[in-house]
């Protein structure tokens, strides 16, 4: 993933959690992850796991909303894909 999509991704969790009115450490302690994971991601560094990341957008109430945008057939992309690939097995 190229670095500034990470630091991207990393101010949207930021500004998720400000919106609620949580402070990184309470949600740090919701999604069972240090302070410092915690910056790690809202910093974009990317050297976190995905399953602390899921556990911050969980704790957030955003972890859904993020499953189902990578859905493919959310995106004119995925539809497109689908699309051959049910056209190529009949």
């Amino acid at each position: 993933m190229e670095p500034h999509k990470l630091h991207e991704l990393g101010i949207n969790i930021r500004t998720w959690r400000k919106l609620q009115g949580i402070t990184a450490t309470k949600l740090a302690m919701r999604a069972g992850i240090s302070r410092t994971t915690l910056a790690n991601i809202e910093n974009g560094s990317g050297t976190t796991s995905l399953a602390n990341f899921f556990a911050v957008l969980e704790a957030l109430g955003i972890a859904a909303h993020l499953v189902q945008a990578s859905y493919p057939a959310q995106t004119e992309l995925g539809r497109e894909l689908i699309y051959r690939k049910t056209r190529n097995e009949k």
